[in-house]
């Protein structure tokens, strides 16, 4: 086998793991999703915040778990190589599920972000604090997925992500990066493909080298 078709070979391999990982996800969520398209879609009234409501639950059942399994599943590809990790999200997600107090924590600032981002629409100052907010936010999901998913879950979320702060924010704006390209460029189809598979292979690398730390919960 010549060395180009060999480099051929493993980037496909590298492409259909990335796959592999996304549409697990991806399919996991897709209730989430269609609930966040509607819910941004709804005028300030009740209906938004029953709404709202829904959404936090279901961010704390699907999409935080799943999250760290795909951590967990680009955890074992840097180990084990390119595979099919399809089956290994959904179970990983399912045995994530009774993890449910950080999980309903993180997805209740989270809903009550949004919700306050609608309630404040045209209150510049505000919204801004918010958003800056939410991208702590989403340092701290990202760093409680990462640690879930590498089997580190016994450190502290908060002294972790305060003591490696500079790569979970950076983690978060890549996540919230392809979130923008998916949502202002109507390119649903990353959603699909490659979005949070290769946003977490990106992240995982980020806090893969993080400070070592020993904090216990």
């Amino acid at each position: 086998m010549t060395k180009g078709k060999q480099i051929l070979i493993e980037v496909g391999n590298w492409i259909w793991t990335l796959f592999t990982i996304n549409v697990a996800w991806f399919l996991i969520n897709f209730p989430v999703i269609l609930t966040a398209i509607f819910m941004m879609s709804l005028p300030i009234s009740v209906i938004l915040v029953v709404v709202v409501v829904i959404f936090t639950l279901m961010f704390g059942i699907f999409t935080l778990p799943s999250l760290a399994a795909v951590f967990k599943a680009v955890d074992s590809w840097k180990k084990m190589g390119s595979k099919s990790y399809f089956i290994d999200v959904f179970k990983t997600w399912i045995s994530e599920i009774p993890n449910l107090l950080i999980n309903f924590i993180l997805a209740i600032l989270i809903g009550l972000a949004i919700l306050l981002f609608r309630l404040l629409d045209g209150n510049v100052v505000l919204q801004t604090i918010l958003l800056v907010w939410g991208l702590f936010l989403i340092s701290f999901t990202i760093s409680q997925s990462f640690l879930r998913g590498t089997g580190d879950e016994r450190k502290s979320l908060i002294k972790f992500t305060f003591a490696n702060l500079g790569r979970a924010v950076a983690a978060a704006i890549v996540f919230t990066i392809f979130i923008m390209v998916n949502g202002f460029l109507k390119l649903a189809f990353l959603m699909l493909i490659c979005s949070v598979s290769l946003s977490a292979v990106i992240s995982y690398s980020l806090l893969k080298k993080s400070k070592i730390t020993n904090f216990k919960n």
